[in-house]
């Protein structure tokens, strides 16, 4: 009895003296990043700051190429926040395959914000716009500007950073910080005390893709008494996902009100539950004989029923959700097999569900280069399924494969050279007169489509086109998209009408997809450019 007692009296007298000593040690650690950093009333006076990065996205997880060299899409984001009223701004901009993709503005509040849809001229509330509180925005600032990451320690305290044992990273030696609760480690310059690496190990977002992140912060420069790195670039599982240079930074500008205004002109989206309005719940609706559609208004499945078994089409999603859609088609499938997913790209958000599919004993239905990617979906961990070993997979081999079991004939179609990646799969059946795709546009929804048809949307229309001069497609009543509603002919031809285009916000130029590079100084090798001939292999330090 007396052994137990010591120890409980070692612990009670031992590990308040060694936690005051840990807690003791990080106010001395944040102190010195502090003063390495202009000091710490300097870096709280920042009242507000506005910041521009341009570069490039290297889009391992969303590139045309499942293998390297992976693309590059041109992006640009504007930050502008008020760090004392916790409000302010993120404009999003990219291009994609010489079109573009995203051109979008985010008002901050501190609890939710704002989404503007710069194509509908709408604004939406809530939604997605729940994610980006203000906390959500300066998580942004922190991942381009080290800095901030000071500045987030110095007004949240961390008690549990320590010092780690000196690392080397990529040849250069470095004292570490250990953030335990950020499962991270900061890397900093012997001489300079300037935070040049912060890595966070096993940190897995949704789709388990930031396994294994790296950011990396150099050329640095002084302004108004405080250290800013010029360059940020980011390095997923190894590879290289990010290269961004600083274009302009303010410390202490002018309140800007109009930036947290909705533009003239903008109107509160009617419904905001879902790409199409039709709500989160997880519906089934018949388009034909044989022919269905189930899922939700953010991600539709086509299901077919060939006569002896059962095909669908896309499989995006979580498995969770593949496993509800799959269960509110079952009265409809009068106990036929589900033989083949057909996943209809490679993209995580397209392809994660496969480890369901595989689950319940379906075929994986894809082009020879796919496999490889998949294979890698299958490996991780998501949604309680552990890594998967088994699975069957059958190939296209052409660019046309047809299934036809004596019920409805269902036509797998290769769309090679599709704008959003190589080896895209449409899934046409013709006695529907239904075409159904993923990503080249988003549905129809409100007053009007989703989206002008830019150069993603006019590029297919010129492949429909080709391969209804060959007899493959016939006529088309239902354009059917994985993300949004269905459209008729005339629906979509009025999409294709419209020109997609950034509304020019307040403050914020369009887009110049054709001098953007020659406008900020960077070299440009993507847009035009179908196969990159190198990628990114410089990530040393200095």
């Amino acid at each position: 009895m007396k052994i137990p007692m010591i120890v409980a009296l070692f612990v009670a007298f031992v590990s308040p003296g060694q936690a005051c000593a840990q807690e003791n040690q990080s106010v001395a650690i944040i102190a010195e990043l502090a003063t390495a950093y202009g000091g710490e009333q300097r870096l709280r006076d920042i009242e507000r700051v506005e910041i521009d990065w341009v570069g490039y996205f290297h889009a391992r997880f969303q590139s045309r190429h499942t293998e390297p060299p992976y693309d590059r899409i041109p992006t640009r984001t504007f930050l502008y926040l008020d760090l004392a009223q916790e409000i302010g701004v993120e404009d999003r901009i990219s291009a994609w395959a010489g079109g573009l993709t995203m051109g979008s503005r985010l008002i901050y509040g501190r609890d939710g914000a704002v989404t503007l849809n710069t194509i509908e001229r709408t604004y939406t509330p809530g939604g997605m716009a729940e994610m980006h509180g203000y906390a959500s925005a300066f998580n942004a600032l922190r991942m381009r500007q080290a800095w901030a990451w000071v500045l987030h320690l110095v007004e949240n305290p961390d008690s549990e950073i320590s010092r780690g044992q000196a690392a080397v990273l990529h040849g250069v030696e470095y004292d570490t910080l250990v953030m335990p609760a950020a499962s991270a480690t900061i890397y900093i310059d012997k001489e300079t005390r300037l935070i040049h690496a912060v890595a966070r190990n096993g940190v897995s977002s949704m789709m388990g893709v930031e396994d294994d992140t790296l950011r990396i912060y150099d050329q640095y420069f002084e302004r108004d008494g405080i250290p800013v790195n010029r360059r940020a670039r980011y390095f997923r599982s190894g590879l290289a996902s990010g290269d961004y240079q600083l274009a302009a930074l303010t410390f202490g500008g002018p309140e800007r009100p109009e930036y947290l205004a909705v533009p003239a002109g903008f109107a509160l989206a009617s419904d905001t539950s879902g790409y199409d309005g039709s709500g989160w719940d997880i519906q089934t609706r018949r388009i034909a004989d044989g022919v269905w559609l189930a899922g939700n208004g953010d991600t539709r499945i086509l299901y077919v029923d060939t006569g002896a078994y059962w095909v669908a089409t896309e499989a995006g999603g979580m498995p969770s959700y593949a496993r509800e859609t799959h269960e509110a088609m079952k009265p409809h499938m009068n106990g036929e097999p589900l033989r083949y997913i057909v996943p209809t790209h490679h993209h995580d958000d397209h392809a994660i569900a496969i480890k369901y599919y595989t689950q319940v004993g379906a075929t994986i239905l894809t082009t020879r280069d796919k496999e490889g990617e998949l294979r890698q979906l299958l490996q991780r961990s998501v949604d309680g399924i552990g890594p998967q070993s088994e699975a069957r997979f059958e190939f296209l081999d052409s660019p046309v494969v047809t299934l036809d079991s004596g019920g409805t004939a269902y036509r797998a179609l290769v769309y090679a050279a599709a704008p959003h990646t190589e080896n895209m799969i449409v899934a046409y059946v013709p006695s529907a007169r239904a075409i159904f795709q993923a990503d080249i546009w988003i549905g129809y929804g409100g007053d009007g489509p989703r989206q002008g048809g830019g150069y993603p949307v006019r590029h297919f229309h010129r492949w429909l086109s080709e391969q209804r001069s060959r007899g493959i497609v016939g006529e088309i009543d239902h354009y059917l998209a994985v993300h949004g509603s269905s459209m008729t002919t005339s629906q979509f031809m009025d999409m294709l009408n419209r020109e997609r285009s950034v509304t020019v916000l307040p403050q914020n130029e369009a887009w110049p997809l054709d001098s953007w590079s020659q406008q900020y100084g960077l070299t440009d090798d993507t847009i035009g450019n179908s196969r990159r001939s190198h990628t990114l292999q410089d990530h040393s330090l200095h």
